[in-house]
């Protein structure tokens, strides 16, 4: 049973960073990037700063996620 729940936590944390991707690209999108612009600046992002997010708060006029 400890696997199952361990499992099920697993999923719902990849389902959760997968809405934060996704997120992030369709804001990169509206402010006028292409679909690969937007991927590369999310990688980007996430290499330097080891989060999209920070570089998202740091880069663009978005106010610092609840922690």
């Amino acid at each position: 049973m400890g696997e199952r729940i361990h499992g099920s936590r697993l999923a719902a944390l990849q389902r959760m960073l997968q809405q934060g991707l996704i997120y992030i690209l369709a804001y990169f999108v509206q402010i006028g990037l292409s679909h690969d612009e937007a991927a590369e600046l999310h990688h980007h992002y996430y290499k330097t700063y080891g989060l999209a997010l920070r570089g998202l708060v740091k880069h663009h006029d978005v106010g610092e996620p609840i922690s």
